[in-house]
């Protein structure tokens, strides 16, 4: 039987064993309306922050859907390498693509990058919103118990010097054969940024700066991938190598 999963608020699960959480209105309709929950059927509530716990559904109708938290789960699922990936922005549909992946993955964060190839207007609330969703319904599926943040979009020249406990990659094609393989051979760091570009690439400019601010250019090898698969083919390396995936 496949495991039921419902995003809730930060703090709805802080009551513990016996409280009854309602879910949110869209959770809720699908609990009640797509999979015609009654009452007994076991769900699993997260509230995005880290905290999850096993229920039972007490009422489930079209204006109400409720859980009574049963016990938490606390099998550990959430990578130990904490990775924020600055994506630029490029065709809206085209940053959309990146969520999913990267979310499944294990990111911390995603950060929205305006460049001089974005090609697209500055994303608007209605459109961050829908990237934040995205991010929620992605953590849901994967099993993730922490729903990455997706930052207000910023320029490239905004990002502050580096963490010294961070280690920083840019993405560059034209960098060294075997530069990124290079880079992994170090002892694994707390954190890493990673940057992406746009269709296109980051503009000459952009590479300068970024190197200023210690990003140090790595190659994912010989084949190029568009925009929204090199970020996640690159946290999959550093998953395997740094962190916890298989």
């Amino acid at each position: 039987m496949r495991k039921l999963r419902f995003l809730v608020p930060p703090g709805a699960l802080s009551r513990g064993a016996g409280a009854e959480v309602d879910l949110p209105e869209e959770e809720a309709r699908h609990l009640a309306v797509t999979l015609r929950a009654q009452p007994g059927l076991q769900v699993f509530l997260f509230d995005g922050a880290g905290e999850e716990w096993k229920g039972e559904v007490v009422e489930a109708t079209r204006k109400r859907a409720s859980v009574r938290l049963r016990e938490p789960e606390t099998a550990s699922v959430e990578s130990p390498l904490r990775v924020v990936v600055y994506q630029a922005v490029s065709l809206e549909r085209v940053f959309e693509e990146s969520i999913e992946p990267l979310t499944a993955l294990g990111v911390a964060a995603i950060v929205p990058l305006l460049t001089e190839r974005s090609r697209t207007r500055s994303p608007d609330a209605k459109r961050i919103g829908r990237w934040r969703r995205i991010a929620g319904e992605a953590s849901k599926l994967s099993f993730r118990r922490i729903v990455p943040r997706i930052d207000e979009p910023i320029e490239l020249s905004a990002i502050a010097p580096a963490d010294p406990e961070t280690r920083r990659l840019l993405l560059d094609p034209d960098a060294t054969a075997g530069s990124f393989r290079a880079a992994l051979t170090a002892p694994a760091p707390r954190s890493v940024e990673l940057a992406a570009g746009p269709e296109g690439g980051f503009a000459p400019q952009e590479i300068s700066h970024l190197l200023s601010r210690d990003f140090f250019p790595v190659c994912l090898g010989p084949r190029i991938l568009r925009t929204q698969l090199a970020a996640p083919a690159a946290l999959s390396i550093l998953m395997a190598a740094w962190s916890d995936m298989a």
